[in-house]
């Protein structure tokens, strides 16, 4: 997942607040996202990632990767964690590989938002 997420980064205009974000899902099927600016108000990226997922009927996600463009693995938005909960509470269970202290880590998406 991680190389899905440099790829996508690959080639893009070098911006303060981009990232990209990768969903491994349920069905074994990879979607990513280039997410130019997380502090913009529309989330037009995010939500463009979460039309994919509907439209493939495919919204159960196993596994989120967010990777800044500088290189630091991270949280995507709150907002876009909250659409993924919207989009299928199963969701909460989903893994987010975050970096920790002593490495690489997983912690579950419905931990990272509030009930």
């Amino acid at each position: 997942m991680k190389n899905t997420a440099l790829e996508t980064l690959r080639g893009k205009e070098e911006k303060e607040y981009a990232q990209a974000i990768v969903l491994l899902t349920a069905k074994g099927n990879k979607y990513a996202a280039f997410v130019e600016n997380v502090l913009t108000v529309n989330k037009k990226d995010e939500k463009a990632l979460i039309e994919k997922l509907e439209k493939a009927e495919d919204t159960k996600v196993e596994f989120l990767l967010c990777l800044w463009q500088e290189g630091a693995l991270d949280l995507p938005s709150y907002d876009f964690r909250k659409m993924l909960i919207g989009l299928n509470p199963q969701n909460t269970d989903s893994a987010i590989f975050v970096m920790k202290g002593n490495g690489p880590s997983v912690i579950e998406l419905g931990i990272t938002v509030k009930a």
